[in-house]
């Protein structure tokens, strides 16, 4: 499940879908949301920390690693993880993965940049 979490979270930072600045959510609190061990989120996000695409910040919050000093507020922040795990849980109870439900919420949002 860490190799899986892992190619997820890359996939989106690669894709923009997780923007420089955007703090992740605790370990505990994914693993609760995708009924998976603790450990294997602390895996996925100490490899990406490794990699360069996570950095901490104070309080030992992890974030998505700033790109050219580019960062969202936190109040931002907030919404988008507030409205991407309104997706996964709506998806989730109509049986689609995780992976499409954050397809899915990708597609929308390019939408709505478009209006």
């Amino acid at each position: 499940m860490a190799d899986r979490l892992y190619d997820v979270i890359h996939a989106d930072i690669e894709a923009g879908a997780l923007p420089a600045g955007a703090i992740l959510p605790a370990p505990e609190r994914v693993a609760n949301e995708l009924t998976i061990k603790p450990a294997a989120v602390e895996a996925a996000y100490a490899r990406l920390q490794s990699e360069g695409q996570l950095e901490v910040r104070d309080g030992g919050v992890l974030a998505i690693a700033s790109r050219e000093g580019k960062q969202i507020g936190d109040a931002t922040q907030i919404r988008f993880e507030a409205a991407l795990l309104h997706a996964v849980r709506e998806a989730a109870a109509r049986g689609m993965s995780t992976h499409e439900a954050t397809a899915i919420f990708r597609a929308t949002m390019g939408r709505s940049r478009k209006d």
